[in-house]
Order: structure tokens, then C-alpha cells, then sequence
């Protein structure tokens, strides 16, 4: 897994949200603007900065297309591989590879992350002043 990865093209971003987030829609029915340079952009997924149609200001974070079967086949090997070399191998790569694949699940769960922002903008949802902030859009 990397970041500063190459973005991926706008057209392909823009089709993905289309068809992932508005079923087809435009991103004008839920998107004042959406920039087209990525704020960041890594192998698993890259972030876009877009503010919705009632003013408030977002980050899209989007995964790159077929990237989830490629990186859980790729576990996949690395585990039957260690497996059969296990005994010959100075070190149980297959229990570092079961982590490494539990840790992937979790980098893919965009809603559990999603969920998590939420868990966190709870925990400090009020100013040092006691006055609640702005939400973020999650």
C-alpha cells in the first residue's frame, strides 16, 4: 500500500461517484463543486474536496475501481504461500499475512470509517467554551 500515488482521471471520478454515490445522477444534484485535483491520492482510494448544494465544504473519498478483489487476492497468495513454506521459513509470515489481511479489511470499510468520524466528532463536537461547533459531514 502506497500513497502519492498517480490520481486516477476526473472522468473515471466522476463516473465512480455518479454511479456509486447518486445512482447515476449528475454530480449537480448534490454537489455545488467538486474539484478536480485530488487532495490526496493513494493505491487503495484518493480524496476530492467538493462542497454540497447548502454550502457546506466535503472530502469524497473514493476507492479505486477493482482495487478490493486485487488486494484480497493478493493476501490470498501471500497466505497459501506462506503456509506451504512455513516450516522452512525463519519467521510465521502466515500469521503476519493474516494481520496484514485483517488490517486491509479494515482500510476497505469505507462506512466503518465513516462511522468512526462520527464516534469522533462526538467525543469533541464542543469548543473549549462549551459551544457546539460545526458538524462534519460524514
Amino acid at each position: 500500500l502506497q500513497d502519492g500515488i498517480e490520481p486516477m482521471p476526473f472522468d473515471l471520478v466522476k463516473s465512480v461517484v455518479e454511479q456509486e454515490l447518486l445512482n447515476g445522477a449528475p454530480l449537480g444534484e448534490l454537489f455545488a463543486s467538486f474539484d478536480e485535483e485530488p487532495l490526496g491520492s493513494a493505491s487503495i482510494a484518493q480524496v476530492h474536496k467538493a462542497t454540497l448544494l447548502d454550502g457546506r465544504v466535503v472530502a469524497v473519498k473514493l476507492q479505486r475501481p477493482n482495487v478490493e478483489p486485487k488486494l484480497r487476492g493478493d493476501i490470498a497468495n501471500l497466505k497459501r504461500i506462506s503456509k506451504a513454506l512455513r516450516k522452512s521459513l525463519p519467521v510465521d509470515y502466515y500469521a503476519v499475512f493474516c494481520e496484514l489481511g485483517e488490517a486491509l479489511e479494515n482500510e476497505l470499510d469505507f462506512l466503518a470509517e465513516a462511522q468512526a468520524m462520527k464516534k469522533i466528532d462526538l467525543a469533541i463536537r464542543h469548543d473549549a467554551n462549551g459551544q457546539g461547533g460545526n458538524k462534519p459531514v460524514t
